[in-house]
């Protein structure tokens, strides 16, 4: 299910960039999200192990790519882990978690921050559950960035 959604900040552009590619503070400012550990850096490429807690601990790792500082920094699934559930075998999760951000600037203080995210969870995952996360937990994440990015600059 691919979902997009956008964030308008009050501060400039390179304070959001640094909220989003900063991701070992993630857990600091991102509810969801129990844990981070950078597994590999090769320049503009990082391998990132994550743990969250929707429901279930989920743990994965994407590969996160700086594309064009300042402006894009996209995202793919590498792995997912198995998780086993009462009376179904063990399954991955998510089959897919591909996605970027792209940021424009507004005016000197001002950005807007572009997420978009094509996530496939198992067929097993009820539908009500990949709606709750592409769509409903989407606004608390797109806050804690605008919170992040803004704090970053004194704005907050």
């Amino acid at each position: 299910m691919a979902s997009s959604t956008k964030v308008v900040v009050n501060a400039p552009v390179k304070f959001l960039w640094d909220a989003i590619v900063d991701i070992e503070k993630y857990p600091e400012f991102q509810k969801d999200i129990k844990k981070v550990e950078v597994k590999k850096v090769e320049g503009g490429k990082r391998i990132i192990y994550h743990e969250i807690e929707i429901i279930k601990r989920v743990f994965y790792i994407l590969e996160y790519n700086e594309e064009i500082p300042l402006k894009k920094f996209t995202w793919k699934l590498v792995d997912c882990s198995m998780v086993k559930l009462p009376l179904i075998k063990e399954f991955k999760v998510m089959e897919k978690n591909d996605g970027f951000w792209e940021l424009n600037e507004l005016a000197p203080d001002k950005c807007e921050g572009i997420y978009n995210i094509d996530i496939k969870l198992a067929s097993k995952i009820p539908g009500n559950i990949t709606d709750m996360l592409t769509r409903k937990s989407l606004p608390g994440m797109m806050n804690s960035f605008k919170n992040r990015a803004e704090m970053l600059a004194g704005k907050k």
